[in-house]
């Protein structure tokens, strides 16, 4: 994985939103699911964001949602390939769940 200050934080946040989303979650939703405070997750979906300071919050939303953390920081699959769709840790594309019901669709 890049150093953090590698990695342009506008890029990273976008992810984030995509992949929040695409999990039908809202901020408030994905910021408990990470253990933290609604206002913190938030600043880091903020498109005008600088850069993420450590890998941390990378690990963090790995860690807690099951995304490849490549991905998040690169946008690519576990073969260096770019996707636009989120990739799990295993390398399989994740399923999207839509809110509320947390009914699969794909």
């Amino acid at each position: 994985m890049p150093k953090a200050d590698d990695i342009p934080a506008t890029e990273i946040s976008a992810r984030l939103v995509l992949l929040r989303t695409w999990l039908g979650l809202t901020e408030p939703e994905m910021a408990h699911r990470l253990g933290m405070p609604t206002r913190s997750y938030q600043e880091w979906e903020r498109p005008g964001r600088r850069k993420f300071r450590s890998k941390m919050p990378l690990m963090k939303v790995s860690e807690a949602t099951g995304v490849s953390a490549d991905w998040l920081a690169r946008g690519t699959d576990h073969e260096g390939r770019p996707s636009t769709d989120p990739v799990a840790v295993n390398g399989v594309p994740m399923p999207r769940v839509m809110h509320p019901g947390g009914a699969i669709v794909d």
